[in-house]
C-alpha cells in the first residue's frame, strides 16, 4: 500500500485553519495515489494545547472536527491526532488520541500509554494515558499506531528506561508488522540524529518498516522542525521530508521506495533554520503586521537582524531609531547585506 506523510504547521487553537489543512493534503495525497495518509500528534487543535484542554469545550470541538474532515474527505483513509474524552475515572478528562478516519466516519481511535513529563513535557498533568493498544487491520497488513513517546522506551536503545511498559514491543509482539508513529517531537541540536537511530533501531531489530511523521513549525517556545521518514527492516532511510517546513512524502510498503527530499544540514545551518521558522511563526500566529527591533551594535545585533529579515522580509523590519546607535563596521555590512533598510544611516 501507499501510505503518505502529511507533514504540516498546525497552530494550536486553530481548529479551522488546521483541519483546511488537514483535508487540503490528503486531496494532494489522494491524487498522487496513496490509500492512507499520516498527520502528526494532535494534528487537529496543535500541540501544546496545554491548559486549553481544561476548558470542556476545546475537546468538543476537537471531536467535532474530525467528524468533519471525515465526512469532507472520504476518499482516502486519514490518521490524525486529536483530544479524545477519557473513558477511565482517572481524574482526567482527555486523553491524547489518534483517529483513523475511513470511508466518511471514525472508524479506530488509539489513545497515548506514555506521557512524558520532563523537559518541556507535561503531559501528564492533563491527560489520561491509555490502559492498552490494539493493532489496526489495513490493507492486508496489521498497523501499529502509536504516537510519539509511544516509541521511546525501546529497551535496546536505552540504557535507563524511564517507563516499565514498551507500547511498541507490545504491539509487535501481538503480530504488527508496520510501526506507525505520529509526532510533535521538539526540535533541539542532536534531536533529528537522536530520532532517527532510535528509530533504525526498532526497525532493525523487529524487521519491520517504521513510518514517522512529525509536526513542523514554532508553537509558542517550542520548534517542531518535521523531518519525518520511513526506516526500512534494515535500518536504512526509505522515504524523507525536508527539514522546517511543510511537505507531503510517499512510501509503498511493498516495493519499500518513497520520496527523498533534501534535509538541513545539522550543526549551525539546523540552528539557524530553527531560531527563522520559530521568529517567523511567533509573529504570523500571533498576527502581528510588523516588528521593530532595538540593535545595539554588536554581533548579536547583527544575528538578530539577519533572522528577523529571513523570517518576516525586510519589508516588516523597523529599526527602533531611539536604539543605541549603531558602531560597529560589522552590523553595518551584515544588515546591508540583508536589504534591511535603517531609520538613519550609520
Amino acid at each position: 500500500m501507499k501510505i503518505a506523510l502529511g507533514q504540516i504547521n498546525p497552530t494550536v487553537g486553530d481548529f479551522s485553519g488546521n483541519s483546511e489543512k488537514i483535508m487540503e493534503f490528503a486531496r494532494r495525497a489522494h491524487a498522487s495515489g496513496a490509500e492512507m495518509v499520516l498527520f502528526p500528534e494532535l494534528a487537529v487543535c496543535g500541540y501544546p494545547p496545554r491548559d486549553l484542554l481544561e476548558k470542556p469545550a476545546f475537546a468538543a470541538r476537537s471531536q467535532q472536527v474530525v467528524n468533519e474532515i471525515a465526512q469532507a474527505v472520504p476518499e482516502i483513509t486519514i490518521v490524525c491526532g486529536f483530544v479524545s474524552r477519557a473513558k477511565v475515572e482517572t481524574g482526567k478528562s482527555v486523553m491524547n488520541s489518534a483517529a483513523v478516519l475511513r470511508d466518511g466516519a471514525v472508524q479506530f481511535v488509539q489513545s497515548k500509554v506514555l506521557l512524558p513529563t520532563y523537559d518541556v513535557f507535561d503531559e501528564l498533568r492533563y491527560f489520561a494515558p491509555a490502559a492498552s493498544q490494539q493493532l489496526y487491520p489495513f490493507a492486508g497488513k496489521q498497523l501499529a499506531l502509536t504516537i510519539c513517546e509511544d516509541a521511546w522506551n525501546d529497551k535496546n536503545f536505552w540504557h535507563r528506561r524511564l517507563y516499565s511498559v514498551d507500547p511498541v514491543d507490545d504491539l509487535l509482539h501481538a503480530g504488527a508488522n508496520i510501526v506507525l508513529n505520529v509526532s510533535a517531537s521538539p526540535f533541539h541540536l542532536g534531536k533529528r540524529e537522536l530520532r532517527r537511530h532510535m528509530l533504525e533501531t526498532v526497525a532493525r531489530d523487529n524487521k519491520v518498516s517504521v513510518v514517522f511523521v512529525n509536526q513542523v513549525g514554532g508553537n509558542d517556545s517550542l520548534v517542531f522542525d518535521g523531518s519525518s521518514m520511513v526506516i526500512g527492516p534494515d535500518g536504512k532511510i526509505l522515504a524523507q521530508a525536508k527539514s522546517f517546513e511543510e511537505d507531503l512524502i510517499l512510501f509503498d510498503s511493498e516495493t519499500l521506495q518513497g520520496d527523498i527530499h533534501p534535509q538541513t544540514v545539522p550543526g549551525d545551518p539546523s540552528a539557524y533554520a530553527a531560531l527563522v521558522l520559530g521568529t517567523r511563526d511567533y509573529v504570523r500566529k500571533c498576527g502581528f503586521q510588523r516588528v521593530v527591533m532595538g540593535l545595539s551594535g554588536g554581533i548579536d545585533s547583527a544575528l538578530t537582524a539577519a533572522i528577523a529579515v529571513d523570517a518576516l522580509g525586510k519589508e516588516k523590519c523597523d529599526r527602533d531609531r531611539h536604539a543605541w546607535p549603531v558602531l560597529f563596521r560589522t552590523q553595518r555590512d551584515r544588515c546591508a547585506g540583508a536589504g534591511m533598510q535603517t531609520r538613519y544611516p550609520f
